[in-house]
């Protein structure tokens, strides 16, 4: 069971659910199946297109090779496995890489980088302060970044 993108309810001004906040990016997802434990919750950071795989994989299926996705049966198997630490997301010319503790946003324009977004989730969970241009956090942003574009390269 899933569901679409969330979507904001005032948050930063808007009534929408387009952009890449997190109040716009989180949505449920719930994976059964008899074959494993019941009523166990992960901590690993997952995606949608992580599911394709995991069905293959439950039903299985040989994954074929063009999916992008991984499969999240070893998370059934051991909830406690934390098998990713980061996910990413792309909305129209924003990408975001999203981790525990940073939401990282480039927002492009023709392939030239317009703007960034940088916010400590664990002090700013409302994302309401833009500290990418803060010079105390510029190498967390260079490495985000090295971290994004590496990942958006590798999917195109």
């Amino acid at each position: 069971m899933t569901s679409d993108h969330g979507f904001s309810l005032s948050e930063h001004g808007r009534w929408t659910k387009h952009n890449l906040f997190q109040y716009e990016l989180k949505i449920p997802m719930i994976i059964s199946s008899p074959k494993y434990k019941k009523n166990k919750t992960s901590e690993s950071f997952v995606e949608l297109v992580d599911l394709y795989a995991t069905f293959c994989d439950l039903a299985d299926i040989e994954t074929p090779e063009f999916v992008q996705g991984k499969s999240l049966v070893s998370n059934l198997k051991n909830p406690n496995k934390v098998t990713s630490e980061i996910a990413f997301s792309i909305w129209k010319n924003g990408e975001t890489l999203i981790s525990n503790k940073y939401y990282y946003t480039e927002w492009k324009r023709k392939g030239e980088l317009i703007d960034r977004m940088l916010y400590d989730i664990e002090n700013d969970e409302l994302q309401m302060n833009n500290i990418a241009e803060i010079k105390s956090y510029k190498p967390i942003v260079d490495s985000l970044s090295r971290i994004l574009n590496k990942h958006i390269k590798s999917v195109k």
